[in-house]
């Protein structure tokens, strides 16, 4: 309807962002354990198992485990970018409908299709985490609004 204003959307309880981001704490702990350090090259692992040690409690919410977090959520997709080539299929066949005779394919190693698979927990927990973290802050702004009229 025109000329009626939109009703807000109501925003998740808090209590439901930190549920949402504990039980992807608990996933992604064990995709570190089980999926992401063994494939890791040795000298990326201390890293992720410290990682791995810090995704529970009232730590977890912490700026210094997002900001590990972050790092290493891009360490990781640097190890994905060094496993991933692109190549070049040529196809000389009168079959083949593409102008430049062939297609580009987009090739992982082992280690980097798991680790393109695995990284996604680590995403959506950053994600709760910066939803959570973002929730507590918009309650303190918007206490410190009404506290001041």
């Amino acid at each position: 309807m025109l000329g009626v204003p939109a009703l807000p959307v109501p925003a998740p309880d808090l209590e439901v962002l930190i549920a949402d981001a504990v039980t992807r704490a608990i996933t992604a702990r064990a995709t570190l354990r089980n999926e992401i350090i063994p494939t890791l090259p040795p000298k990326e692992r201390s890293f992720a198992q410290h990682l791995a040690n810090t995704l529970h409690g009232e730590r977890l919410f912490d700026t210094a485990v997002r900001t590990d977090l972050e790092t290493f959520v891009a360490r990781v997709e640097d190890v994905i970018q060094r496993g991933t080539v692109s190549t070049y299929i040529l196809d000389t066949s009168p079959e083949c409908m593409t102008p430049t005779g062939g297609w580009t394919e987009t090739v992982q190693t082992p280690e980097a299709a798991a680790l393109t698979v695995a990284i996604a927990d680590l995403r959506d927990l950053l994600r709760a985490i910066t939803a959570v973290q973002a929730r507590v802050i918009a309650q303190r702004l918007g206490a410190d609004l009404f506290a001041q009229r």
